[in-house]
C-alpha cells in the first residue's frame, strides 16, 4: 500500500498574500508531518490569482516529498493564466500538472 491520497481543493479565487501562504505552509505541513500523508493532489479550479511567495509552500511540501519514497504531489485543473505564472518562474518543470482531479488521480 502506497498510503492515503489527500485531494486538497483550494477555495480561494487569489493566493496573492503572505498571511495566506503562510496559513497554507502551516497547513500542508500538518498533513505531512502530523497525518503522515505523502500523497497529495492540489487542485486549483478556483484560483484565478497566484503570485510568486504563495508558490513558497508547494515548493517546500515537494522538497519533503522528494525525500520519501511514496512522496508525490499532482496539481491540476490550473487556469492557463496560473500556469503562465508557473511557467515563467520554471516551476512547470518542477511539479506534475494534470487537467482534472480524475486525470490527476489517474496518474497515482
Amino acid at each position: 500500500m502506497q498510503g492515503k491520497i489527500a485531494i486538497l481543493t483550494i477555495q480561494l479565487r487569489t493566493l496573492v498574500s503572505g498571511r495566506t501562504a503562510g496559513k497554507m505552509d502551516e497547513f500542508l505541513s500538518s498533513c505531512f508531518m502530523e497525518d503522515n500523508v505523502t500523497r497529495f493532489i492540489v487542485d486549483f479550479t478556483e484560483v484565478q490569482q497566484v503570485n510568486q511567495e504563495c508558490f513558497a509552500p508547494f515548493c517546500r511540501l515537494k522538497t519533503h516529498l522528494d525525500q520519501v519514497s511514496t512522496g508525490k504531489m499532482v496539481l491540476c485543473a490550473i487556469s492557463p493564466d496560473i500556469l503562465e505564472t508557473f511557467t515563467s518562474h520554471g516551476l512547470h518543470t518542477q511539479f506534475t500538472i494534470k487537467e482534472t482531479v480524475e486525470k490527476a488521480l489517474a496518474d497515482f
